[in-house]
């Protein structure tokens, strides 16, 4: 089996409970894999690095929010803290409620070291421009391509709507994502779970939660091997026969309303027996990123050069910096 390290993505809006609550979980559970819990074992069985006292634990957070956020200038509103009495929190800003709130949980579990300096590497943030889809996925295609050979775990209920999509897409798209999470929460002003104050040391928690969503491993790829074949046709022609396209649908057993599909995408137009390529190719090829980036560290030395990339200090009194 192999174990590699577990970097942890999210998004991040006003609402730091959208991080916090699937975090809260997965500690929990961890905790109570090490109390010898066969649910929690085998929860996290298939993840975590091999020196680790016990696999599962996130190496890396990568958080992609907007620079307001990052440097405070977005406060939160109406918090509350029933676990740790987390005392004027609503004066804190959004990135010191994260750390803070990591440091009292984990303290609370009374964890032995995940890694050599403590029971995580780093957490990163992530300046995107939330309100602007094409902004946030390019910044998030190129940060997954960069981890692809790390286990990823995506939290799809932070931030807005465009960077949940971005990251929902973008890992479908290079297969890169090998867990999503999906958290139901009535009360979002709490940034713990809706559930009562856990025992920390001996957690008796339902593994998974019962709000626990996953949604299963999606790799859907950027085009199909039926769209590279029709594109391939349209290479050194401007209009094909029907019977041409056919045949590519016949070939991978897909019924013939499937041309109808193609059309209405605007993939494809059909008038009689000639097909011309429609515009469908041109916004599936706005989706190509031309930045190519294949390890963290020239990532990390990529986000520097662009001025997106900040850093927590995971320790008191949790100072954002410029990384």
């Amino acid at each position: 089996m192999l174990y590699i390290g577990i970097f942890y993505l999210t998004g991040l809006g006003t609402s730091p409970g959208a991080v916090l609550v699937p975090l809260h979980y997965i500690y929990l559970m961890l905790k109570a894999a090490m109390n010898n819990n066969q649910d929690a074992i085998k929860f996290f069985k298939k993840s975590g690095e091999l020196r680790q006292e016990k696999t599962g634990a996130p190496e890396y957070f990568i958080i992609f929010t907007s620079k307001e956020v990052i440097e405070g200038k977005e406060k939160p509103k109406d918090l509350k803290d029933e676990w740790f009495n987390f005392k004027n929190i609503n004066q804190y800003n959004i990135p010191q409620i994260i750390g803070k709130t990591l440091n009292n949980l984990i303290n609370q579990c009374k964890f032995t070291r995940f890694y050599e300096n403590g029971w995580i590497k780093e957490i990163y943030f992530l300046a995107v421009k939330h309100d602007d889809f094409r902004d946030c996925y390019e910044k998030i295609y190129i940060t997954m391509k960069s981890i692809a050979s790390k286990e990823v775990w995506i939290n799809l209920i932070g931030g807005t709507n465009q960077i949940n999509l971005s990251l929902f897409l973008s890992s479908c798209l290079t297969g890169i994502g090998t867990k999503y999470i999906y958290i139901f929460q009535k009360d979002i002003s709490k940034i713990h779970p809706e559930i009562e104050r856990p025992d920390f040391e001996n957690p008796k928690i339902r593994i998974p939660p019962e709000s626990w969503q996953e949604i299963p491993f999606i790799w859907i790829g950027l085009e199909n091997e039926i769209l590279k074949e029709i594109k391939s046709l349209f290479e050194y022609r401007d209009i094909l026969h029907l019977k041409e396209i056919r045949k590519i649908l016949n070939r991978y057993n897909i019924p013939q309303q499937y041309l109808a599909k193609l059309q209405s995408s605007n993939l494809i137009h059909i008038e009689n027996d000639k097909v011309a390529k429609g515009f469908g190719f041109e916004i599936i090829k706005n989706f190509e990123i031309k930045t190519k980036i294949n390890d963290f560290s020239n990532w990390k030395k990529w986000a520097k050069k662009h001025d997106i990339l900040y850093q927590i200090n995971i320790n008191p009194p949790y100072n954002i910096n410029k990384s």
